[in-house]
């Protein structure tokens, strides 16, 4: 039994599902992902902007682990908190990432983040 491949998506589908892409960063990696999975053969400017999404959310994460594990060694010296509170800062900085990536998509159709690493291709 062979499977059907899902229909692909209208244009004004496939911009809904790019913006709520990057809207669903507020969630972390969780929402891009779950974007990038269900859409990732039906839509072009979903897929893209999916993946990008993607990208800057597990860019923040690994920034945040890097954080947590300077915070752990710091605490030997009692400055932990200070890593602590960048980490804190890292993390609203993402969610302010997501909620100005879906506004600029919505706008432009397309966003790109500079600073974010190309994990995902």
């Amino acid at each position: 039994m062979t499977s059907v491949p899902p229909p692909p998506l209208s244009a004004e589908s496939d911009r809904r599902w790019a913006i709520a892409a990057h809207a669903s960063g507020v969630l972390s990696v969780i929402g891009p992902l779950v974007v990038w999975l269900l859409q990732r053969d039906r839509g072009t400017a979903s897929v893209r902007e999916a993946k990008e999404a993607l990208n800057v959310q597990l860019t923040v994460l690994i920034v945040c682990a890097g954080l947590a594990a300077a915070g752990v060694i710091l605490d030997v010296l009692l400055i932990g908190w200070i890593a602590r509170s960048l980490m804190g800062l890292v993390q609203l900085a993402g969610v302010v990432i997501a909620i100005v990536g879906a506004v600029t998509c919505a706008r432009t159709g397309a966003v790109r983040y500079p600073f974010a690493l190309r994990l995902i291709r």
